[in-house]
Order: C-alpha cells, then sequence, then structure tokens
C-alpha cells in the first residue's frame, strides 16, 4: 500500500513538473532561424571532412550547409611537422595526394571565389602541397586578395606559391612572408602589383652547405636581378616588411633603388645578422624621401646613429626603433646615446625600447660634467629622467629616460652603488 502511495506521489511530482515545463511562457522555440545558425556555426568550425559527412544527414542540412559554404573565401593549408607526406586541409588530415586534391576541388566547387590562403610549412614535406597548388592555379574561381605563408624552415621553397601571385596580380593586395625566390619567381612573368603590405624573407636561401655566411649576399644578387628587370613588370608596395639573415641596408643599391622604385611609404626590418648601414663598398643611396615610417628590430642588437637614419629617411613621421643590451661604453656614453636620439627625433612620433648594461668611472669628473650636460639637453626636450634603486642604496642603479609622449624609453642599468652617482642624481 506504502508503495503505491510513493508510486502516486511520484506520478503527481512528475505530472506537474510537466504542467509547469508546458507552460506556454516557458516554451522554447526551435525556428528555421536557430537551425540555420546552428548549420553555420558547424560548417564554420567543422573540419571539411565533417562538413561533408554532416551534409549526409538531411537534405536541410546539405542545403543550408551549401549555401554557407558558397560564401567561405579562405583555405588554410597546412604541412605537418616531421618527415610525414601528408597535407591537413581546412583543418582535416590528408594522408595522400588524391585525397587532398579531391577535398580541395569539393571546396572549389562549393564557393564562389577563394579570396585568402593561408599556408603554414611546419615540415619540409611539400610534394601534396604543390599538387594543391596545381590546382588553385587552374581554378577560375581563386581571386586571391590575400596570401599568408607560415612557419618556413631554412632552405625551403614552394616556387608554386610565385606563380600564384603572378596569376592573382590584379587582385592581390596583401602578401605576408613569402621567400625572395618565390618573389622573384612570380615578378619573372611582368605582372602588375599594387599590393597594400608585402612581407619577404631571405629564409628560403638558406644553402646547408654554405650554412648562413651566404644568405645576405644572395639576397642582394636577388633584389639585383629584380631591379635590373623593372621594366617587364609594374610594382607598388605602400608598406614592406623584411626579415633577413645577413643584413637589409635600405641605404645602399639594390635595395635603395628597390625601395625607390615601388614607392614604398613604410618600412619594417627584422635583422638577425648584419649591419643596418653596413655598406661593403657597394654603391651609395640616394636619400629615401618617400618613406614616412621606418621600424627597425635586430639581433644582436647594435647602436645605429640617429643621424644616419635622418639622413637615410629625411621625411620620417614615425620611427620605432627596439635595441636590447646595447654595446655601450660607460654612462657618459649612455646618457649621450639617448640624448642623441631624443633631440634628434623630438619633432617626429618615436617609439621603442632600448637598455644598455653600463659602468661609471666615479673618479672622472670631467665624465660627470659631461653627463650633466646631457641631461640638460634631454630637459629641453621634455624628456623625463627617473632614478630606480633599492631602498638600501645598492647597487645597480637604474636611470629611465623617457621621452614627452612616454612612448620611448631608454633603460640604464649602471653597475656602481648609488651614492657614487650622489652628484648626478641631484641634477637628475
Amino acid at each position: 500500500m506504502n508503495q503505491i502511495m510513493n508510486m502516486n506521489d511520484n506520478l503527481a511530482c512528475s505530472s506537474a513538473s510537466w504542467e509547469t515545463l508546458a507552460d506556454p511562457q516557458n516554451d522554447v522555440l526551435l525556428d528555421s532561424t536557430l537551425l540555420i545558425d546552428v548549420v553555420r556555426t558547424a560548417t564554420t568550425l567543422s573540419p571539411i571532412a565533417k562538413i561533408a559527412e554532416l551534409n549526409e544527414v538531411c537534405s536541410d542540412w546539405y542545403f543550408w550547409s551549401s549555401r554557407v559554404l558558397r560564401q567561405c573565401t579562405d583555405l588554410r593549408l597546412d604541412v605537418p611537422c616531421g618527415n610525414v607526406t601528408a597535407l591537413v586541409v581546412q583543418g582535416s588530415f590528408m594522408h595522400s595526394s588524391q585525397q587532398a586534391v579531391q577535398c580541395v576541388e569539393y571546396i572549389l566547387s562549393r564557393i564562389d571565389h577563394l579570396k585568402q590562403l593561408s599556408i603554414y610549412l611546419s615540415g619540409p614535406s611539400v610534394g601534396i602541397l604543390n599538387d594543391v597548388l596545381d590546382v588553385l592555379l587552374n581554378s577560375d574561381k581563386v581571386q586571391l586578395e590575400t596570401i599568408r605563408v607560415n612557419g618556413r624552415r631554412g632552405g625551403l621553397r614552394v616556387e608554386r606559391i610565385g606563380r600564384l601571385l603572378n596569376k592573382c596580380a590584379c587582385t592581390l593586395r596583401v602578401v605576408g612572408k613569402i621567400g625572395i625566390s618565390e618573389f622573384e619567381e612570380a615578378l619573372r612573368q611582368g605582372p602588375t602589383l599594387d599590393l597594400e603590405r608585402l612581407s619577404l624573407n631571405n629564409y628560403d636561401l638558406f644553402d646547408e652547405s654554405a650554412g648562413m655566411s651566404r644568405m645576405g649576399t644572395e639576397m642582394a644578387a636577388a633584389f639585383s636581378r629584380i631591379s635590373a628587370t623593372r621594366s617587364s613588370f609594374s610594382l607598388h608596395v605602400r608598406h614592406l616588411s623584411l626579415s633577413a639573415v645577413g643584413g637589409f641596408n635600405a641605404a645602399i643599391q639594390p635595395y635603395n633603388d628597390f625601395i625607390q622604385t615601388t614607392e614604398v611609404q613604410s618600412l619594417r626590418v627584422t635583422q638577425q645578422s648584419g649591419g643596418l648601414f653596413d655598406g661593403l663598398g657597394l654603391l651609395p643611396s640616394s636619400p629615401l624621401n618617400g618613406v614616412t615610417s621606418f621600424e627597425v628590430d635586430q639581433f644582436p642588437n647594435r647602436c645605429h646613429a640617429p643621424s644616419e637614419i635622418r639622413t637615410v629617411f629625411p621625411s620620417l613621421k614615425r620611427l620605432l626603433v627596439n635595441s636590447l643590451l646595447l654595446p655601450l661604453r660607460d654612462l657618459e656614453h649612455a646618457f649621450a646615446y639617448a640624448a642623441e636620439w631624443l633631440t634628434t627625433f623630438a619633432d617626429i612620433e618615436l617609439i621603442g625600447v632600448h637598455t644598455a648594461e653600463v659602468k661609471h668611472d666615479y673618479g672622472d669628473p670631467q665624465k660627470a660634467d659631461k653627463i650633466r650636460c646631457h641631461v640638460e639637453d634631454l630637459k629641453h626636450c621634455n624628456a623625463r629622467i627617473l632614478v630606480v634603486s633599492s631602498e638600501n642604496f645598492s647597487y645597480p642603479a637604474q636611470f629611465l629616460i623617457l621621452n614627452s609622449a612616454g612612448t620611448f624609453r631608454f633603460t640604464i642599468r649602471c653597475l656602481c652603488d648609488i651614492w657614487l652617482l650622489a652628484d648626478i642624481v641631484d641634477v637628475v
């Protein structure tokens, strides 16, 4: 009897719960808009192989998925790391060239136009990638506006990337991190390119037998060949970015001529070796009046004379320079260097971080007098100078020198007790 009563109570509870859920105020309607959002999200986020599998669920899913795919404009190709021969197409791992080609053909058959291509070269095996790029080269739907390459290992070249640049010359606006040899291949066909951004590197010029020693020479030779044939193509670049081993010197030929003829307005240089303005006996340059923005990162860091940068780029409005652990002689040299930077570029937007670790000859009164003069120069250009030290005045002391906007910071780490700098600190 008790069991029956308990069962009835449970049924009553269930009935009451059902009545509450059935209240029209609590109804959740799965209308067509929500269903379309589900399909759109699944199609956008899922690997392409999963999308093809979901298309077999029902005709409605296939219809809406096809509509979403038609609006897709980007393709991502990943060469996996290691020596495995494979390719990841839009998130789906392809073990063979036939699979990869069929997958890309499936995508091309359902989209209107392909406008963005991203290639990630994590590994050295590019055989399947080349087969897929052949499909893109032969498709009228490929009208790339952006192509980006990432993760290249030294010495790896993919010539079909250059051919793809030439094929899409009329529509291309952004080209990211391609090799110089691939760029040279694209220009060999005589295209007309009007690029908003062009990013180059010389990692493809690495030769295992010669090491990195000839990468700078090979890069200069490539730019010389490009300059020699510039009458066969038309190229305009608003922002040029270059990562180089071996140095890229905008002040000399052939680089100076390339920047002039392509009408570069913004230049960024990242160097793993070589000096920024090492001429090495090459032809002298002319000022790059068209460049209004210049950025440089250099490893290992070197001291750049601000006057040299001003001479090469007389029309600068923006300058970004990062240099860590600069090889400066002593504290006086560090203050002189900071004053030179801030006075030379007081009229433009100066951005960056400089650091130096120096010693100070506190027994030389002339050094202290010179430092005081440099401090006055810094104050004339509205620089701020801060002294940072521990509470017990133990070394090292740090001088922080900032421009008036706070966008440029020079940190000088002085390897001596703070009390030995008392006369200088009082001036600061």
